[in-house]
């Protein structure tokens, strides 16, 4: 189940998925002084303000919801982001204490966030671009059989038809911790004009049972999905994040 958006950080439940949105347009200058010493080297180096201000308001989201759950001070949640591949701090963010697991995706103006105890997740979202030239790319994402199903779309279909496939098999990969370590032809998704599913996972069957995909109710122009592995009946919260990133001035006192 999806809820229409609320605007405050309420605790988080067992079997709830909290999704968080916001806009680039949401960016204060106060915020990168939550993030950690790390974060703001991270934000610091990207040559692109877009890219910067995106990564900041994902920070920046992350830490205040998760120091609501955690009754702490933003700035202070233990997040890390070692990949465990490298050991580089380039991997997927995570909290070093605590059950609850997040994800955080953005594209072009949107950035979005989920929480959820317990279970891991993924999220992705992307920008319905039209110059976006998804022919050549679906041989690399889609398996024979989805490019067949895509093909099948009305041509006014098939852009967000092929972001849609996308987005499932992106929040996937994240859930599982992957990431593009997997090729997305390893995975097999229902069609864009079927409810969300995972179909076959290469060398990982148990999932099909054992996951959880929803195609997310985004802003207009862009689409989004969410994976979870595990868990029973999930409910499925989105909240408005404009709101906590200019009130969160007042109440935490900064």
């Amino acid at each position: 189940m999806v809820s229409l958006y609320e605007p405050r950080a309420i605790p988080l439940l067992m079997n709830d998925c909290h999704v968080w949105y916001c806009s680039i347009n949401d960016i204060q200058p106060w915020h990168l002084r939550l993030l950690s010493e790390e974060e703001q080297i991270r934000a610091k180096s990207y040559k692109k303000e877009q890219d910067r201000v995106r990564f900041i308001l994902g920070c920046t989201i992350s830490r205040i919801v998760l120091s609501v759950q955690l009754n702490i001070a933003p700035q202070f949640v233990p997040i890390a982001r070692i990949c465990p591949h490298c050991k580089h701090l380039h991997g997927k963010p995570t909290l070093t204490r605590g059950n609850i697991q997040f994800s955080v995706s953005h594209s072009e103006d949107v950035i979005v966030v989920a929480f959820i105890k317990n279970y891991k997740i993924g999220i992705d979202v992307e920008y319905i671009d039209s110059n976006i030239d998804f022919l050549a790319l679906e041989k690399s994402v889609l398996t024979e059989e989805e490019r067949m199903q895509l093909s099948h779309l009305p041509l006014r279909k098939r852009r967000s038809g092929f972001l849609t496939y996308w987005t499932r098999k992106e929040a996937l990969l994240k859930a599982t911790g992957e990431g593009l370590m997997t090729s997305p032809l390893n995975i097999s998704v229902s069609s864009p004009n079927h409810p969300a599913k995972l179909l076959s996972f290469h060398n990982r069957p148990s999932l099909i049972q054992n996951s959880l995909l929803v195609d997310l109710d985004t802003r207009l122009g862009y689409i989004g999905s969410l994976a979870i592995l595990g868990g029973e009946t999930i409910h499925i919260k989105q909240f408005n994040g404009s709101f906590i990133l200019k009130e969160a001035f007042t109440s935490l006192n900064m």
